[in-house]
């Protein structure tokens, strides 16, 4: 590695806010540092194409800003990102375009167009909804574990 890499680096660090722990070893970190250090490695390839599985999982709220400034920084500069989240607030927030899938594609558009009370509630089996002072969770079948749609047979009791 050169100089140019070494400040690449320390700058794809930066931006994760992880400069501090650059010398120290990655199993000693704790869950959400080790994903900061993880996104600071992709974001120092700078790559034309960047996919992530679930990048924000274990990262608290600061790392969480940090992550989404660092994408959006990534695609004003350019770059493609492609993102496999169950993360509705990070889709909206990173999104151009959405695309929800329940063993088929349900919707694929905008967030205002595919963010909708009846695409999620397909994907996911439940929406969360909010008025001024109540929550409401509303669920329908969900279907991963539906084994008649799946031609599985139900395992049966031995006597």
């Amino acid at each position: 590695m050169g100089r140019q890499d070494d400040e690449i680096v320390l700058s794809a660090m930066r931006t994760m806010g992880i400069e501090k722990l650059a010398e120290s070893p990655l199993r000693s970190l704790s869950g959400g540092q080790q994903q900061r250090t993880y996104l600071a490695q992709v974001l120092a390839h700078q790559a034309d194409l960047l996919v992530l599985d679930e990048p924000a999982a274990g990262l608290d709220a600061g790392g969480r800003e940090l992550y989404l400034q660092a994408i959006n920084d990534e695609l004003c500069r350019g770059a493609s990102v492609v993102v496999a989240t169950h993360d509705i607030q990070e889709e909206a927030a990173l999104c151009h375009q959405v695309l929800l899938l329940a063993r088929r594609v349900v919707a694929l558009g905008t967030p205002q167009q595919v963010l909708t009370r009846d695409a999620l509630l397909e994907t996911f089996g439940i929406v969360v909804t909010s008025d001024q002072k109540r929550l409401h969770v509303l669920e329908s079948q969900h279907g991963h574990d539906d084994k008649e749609r799946l031609g599985i047979d139900k395992p049966r009791l031995k006597r």
